[in-house]
């Protein structure tokens, strides 16, 4: 048993018709440059590259807020440097059209970047405290063993533990 698609009552589809007058022909194809006297439109301006530094200058800014953001932050500001120096080649080309938002984009950029190195500086000493507090928790631990097992009083270990 086959299953059709369409239930009973519903309209099927028609094939789709294409109606081509007769005894008509195509209009002529024109190759290559347009007529003199005829200017072909300006193209679009190519704006992505400037929209998408500014973007990762700004998701680079918010990463490096946080203090392990400098993970993303960092890789995110040196793009957006890229995206944002080449959006500005463009730009005096006349290419694209958004010389604002490439100069913001790499001045965020450069912000982000600073600001991921303050945050990876931050981050990485707090690291190297805790491990130095952690060493120094461990030394005295050590210390305070071997001055029990060295003991041979009562007061001996009493002062030990003080």
């Amino acid at each position: 048993m086959s299953q059709q698609p369409y239930g009973p009552g519903e309209p099927q589809p028609q094939p789709q018709q294409y109606w081509v007058p007769q005894g008509q022909p195509y209009p002529p194809q024109q190759y290559g440059y347009p007529p003199a006297g005829m200017m072909m439109p300006p193209p679009e301006p190519r704006n992505g590259l400037g929209l998408a530094a500014l973007i990762c200058a700004i998701v680079g800014v918010l990463c490096a807020l946080v203090p392990i953001g400098f993970i993303l932050g960092g890789p995110l500001s040196v793009v957006a440097i890229a995206l944002g120096i080449t959006g500005m080649g463009r730009v005096r080309r006349g290419a694209a059209t958004n010389s604002r938002s490439t100069n913001i984009a790499v001045f965020l950029g450069i912000l982000a970047l600073l600001m991921a190195f303050h945050s990876a500086r931050v981050v990485l000493t707090a690291v190297d405290r805790f491990g130095n507090t952690v060493n120094q928790i461990s030394n005295d631990s050590q210390a305070r063993q071997d001055c029990i097992a060295n003991a041979d009083t009562a007061d001996e270990i009493w002062a030990c533990a003080g």
